[in-house]
């Protein structure tokens, strides 16, 4: 049994975070990038909040540059965090993308490095390194049982849906035996709020492609708030679809019938489902101490490299800013 952290022992921690708040790309400062004459104004306004060097601008060092920063964030963190654990539920992610990366690699008989990233609990290299040898000794033996699994799958079927299926399974659930072995009943919640918004996704999404009762069970994923028999239920009746969700995912749960009606667009479903989270991430703003702000401050600052990608990419692309400010979600500040 883990030792328990204190709320005290984040005292330190904490103060830290706040003032580290001040910095976040903040609503306005998402509106400066958006508004900015070109492309390379916005990556300035970027730079300016420690992006680093954006100039020139390309798709190469956008990415160079949010991959350092996300490297910065996870030292940092794991160097004022008294319990890792908590962060190791983020970098879960990171390990899956990777793997997913190189099943498809795999298949497809192609060079994956480019397209591994960072900030997981293993290197890409070592990861590279268990995926060729199919030596998954040095991996949580549930990852290493999925990564096997999605590889069996792919190359039996090569269908890269059910391969990436079988991995979200698994990450999913790592998340939340992590999350449990952390102790915290925030981020506990945060892993479940994840699966059910998944799962919401995964419904509306079916029922607007006429997939049915049979198809979700066994698209749906486990450890969510809600029952995945009476969600799968809801194909011929999606009405009921709101009832059953917590009043953390209400709005999005509502939203999303609505679009099943054609009252509402999709992308408006989507992004209230990301929002719902980000509102529940807000609740760590009244912590006094404790692994809460941690956890919403790497949260928050994850989002916001999405938003920082969204914007440079789609402003390289000449995307219009109408749909830009369209695609992005609430900010934590």
């Amino acid at each position: 049994m883990p030792k328990k952290i204190k709320d005290t022992e984040y005292a330190a921690s904490t103060m830290r975070i706040r003032a580290l708040e001040r910095g976040l790309l903040n609503a306005e400062r998402l509106e400066r990038m958006l508004d900015a004459k070109t492309a390379e104004d916005a990556a300035k306004v970027a730079s300016e909040c420690g992006y680093g060097e954006l100039i020139p601008l390309t798709a190469a060092t956008l990415e160079k540059a949010l991959a350092s920063e996300r490297a910065k964030l996870y030292d940092l963190l794991t160097s004022i965090a008294p319990d890792k654990t908590v962060l190791d539920v983020f970098r879960i992610r990171y390990d899956y993308h990777n793997a997913k990366v190189l099943a498809k690699a795999e298949a497809l008989n192609i060079d994956a490095a480019r397209l591994l990233l960072p900030s997981g609990r293993y290197s890409a290299e070592l990861l590279t390194e268990c995926f060729t040898t199919r030596s998954y000794k040095p991996l949580s033996a549930a990852f290493g049982a999925a990564i096997e699994e999605a590889r069996s799958v792919l190359g039996r079927t090569t269908d890269p849906q059910k391969c990436d299926m079988i991995l979200d399974r698994a990450a999913f659930e790592e998340m939340a035996a992590t999350a449990d072995a952390a102790g915290s009943a925030f981020v506990k919640k945060y892993v479940s709020l994840l699966v059910s918004s998944a799962n919401l996704r995964t419904v509306v999404r079916a029922v607007k492609l006429g997939r049915d009762e049979v198809f979700l069970g066994t698209a749906l994923f486990r450890g969510g708030a809600v029952n995945t028999q009476d969600l799968a239920a809801c194909t011929t009746a999606f009405d009921n679809i709101p009832a059953l969700f917590p009043d953390e995912l209400k709005a999005a749960a509502l939203l999303g019938v609505s679009a099943l009606k054609g009252e509402a667009a999709l992308t408006a479903f989507e992004k209230k489902c990301d929002d719902s989270m980000v509102e529940y991430l807000r609740s760590a703003q009244r912590v006094p101490f404790g692994e809460q702000p941690l956890v919403a401050y790497l949260a928050a600052r994850e989002a916001e490299m999405v938003a920082i990608r969204t914007i440079l990419t789609g402003r390289l692309a000449g995307v219009p800013v109408t749909s830009l400010r369209e695609r992005l979600r609430e900010s934590y500040v």
